[in-house]
């Protein structure tokens, strides 16, 4: 698509995403230093949505991921990769897209493959947080690791709990709520998630 045929709203983002997506790689790696944790960014990764590093632990990202875009939804809210304790890790595969309003919370580890997609507003979560007894309510929770397998697909506003491990080619439909292992080449959806049917 040549210059003139674009619109003045798309040059207009091409623009504010050329001179934001390096100040937001720059706030950050700030972030991270000021928190007492460590980010690893890889090569050409663009940041077209605002975006904030929290916690002491480790986040990965591999090369060619994509953090939001303009019609995505969930414009007000922004992307949280939160790595809480020192020994908390997210990793973040090749070619993976995290859209606006995205939160990934981990104690402990979330893992997402090469080619994932996550819609607008999904939350991640490796950890309880607080505990289920009510007489240690203000005790950190139970955790267990969340994997992604790659090429998956999580629909918007989906919330995967501790434990969740979604297989390969996966889909995941919107809203649902992921607590257990999801099988590969497979469309699961629901409060919780069941398989809806396989597709390959």
């Amino acid at each position: 698509m040549s210059i003139k045929s674009k619109s003045l709203v798309e040059i207009y983002i091409f623009v504010s995403n050329l001179i934001l997506s390096p100040l937001r790689k720059f706030k950050l790696q700030v972030q991270a230093r000021l928190n007492g944790g460590r980010i690893v960014i890889g090569k050409n990764i663009r940041f077209h949505h605002p975006i904030c590093f929290q916690g002491k632990g480790t986040i990965t990202i591999k090369d060619h991921v994509t953090f939001g875009y303009h019609l995505a939804g969930s414009n007000d809210n922004r992307i949280i990769l939160q790595a809480r304790f020192t020994n908390s890790e997210i990793i973040i595969g090749e070619y993976s897209q995290i859209m606006n309003g995205c939160e990934l919370l981990s104690t402990d580890l979330i893992s997402i493959g090469d080619y994932v997609l996550l819609g607008a507003g999904v939350k991640i979560m490796d950890s309880n947080f607080h505990e289920v007894n009510p007489l240690l309510r203000m005790s950190p929770g139970e955790s267990s690791p969340v994997f992604i397998h790659s090429n998956c697909w999580v629909g918007i506003d989906s919330l995967l709990l501790k434990g969740s491990e979604i297989g390969e080619n996966t889909v995941i439909a919107a809203k649902s709520l992921v607590r257990s292992h999801m099988e590969s080449n497979a469309i699961y959806g629901g409060n919780p998630a069941r398989l809806i049917k396989k597709i390959c």
